[in-house]
């Protein structure tokens, strides 16, 4: 796997902390300092979350050396499967009642990344390296989160559910390219 299929992996990935970071930026737009927390809590626990995927598919490392790209399929498509249902919701997003607190942040980061847990596993089954997606993942979320912290303080919610929608797009792309 390419680094440019790494990097499309991290913007599907990103989409949901990317929402979720434009929906904190309107509702909570002078907390900039906390704005740049959670960006970076979510930057981590997308990094985090495929290496511990990759690892603990390394334990099944029989099954996924037979299983392979259609593992990586099943993985990504049901995850990107997940972000286009999920972003073709007609359901009102509300702002966190008790503010931006740490627990918060971390509800949130754990949230947004369970599934570059199920991805890592994906990138075990694809036989893709590790190191790469362990530093290109985070820093694509990164990126994405503070820009879209600018967006939402700035325009509104207008793209959330889109972005969410394209990410879910790409993982599934990303997932039939595994078996073709």
């Amino acid at each position: 796997m390419g680094i440019g299929e790494i990097v499309l992996i991290g913007l599907g990935l990103s989409m949901d902390a990317v929402a979720v970071s434009a929906s904190n930026a309107m509702c909570f737009p002078r907390e900039r300092l906390r704005l740049l927390e959670m960006a970076v809590w979510f930057a981590v626990f997308q990094g985090a979350m495929p290496l511990a995927g990759f690892l603990a598919a390394g334990a099944a490392s029989d099954l996924v050396a037979r299983m392979g790209g259609w593992l990586a399929l099943l993985i990504l498509g049901w995850v990107g499967g997940q972000m286009i249902r999920s972003g073709l919701s007609h359901e009102e997003e509300r702002c966190p009642a008790g503010g931006l607190t740490r627990r918060t942040l971390l509800v949130q980061a754990v949230a947004t990344s369970i599934d570059a847990l199920a991805v890592g596993v994906g990138l075990r089954a694809a036989g893709a390296e590790i190191f790469p997606a362990f530093l290109v993942i985070p820093a694509v979320t990164l990126l994405c989160c503070l820009a879209s912290v600018e967006a939402g303080r700035r325009i509104g919610g207008w793209f959330g559910r889109r972005a969410e929608f394209c990410g879910g797009i790409i993982l599934v792309l990303i997932g039939i390219r595994q078996v073709l």
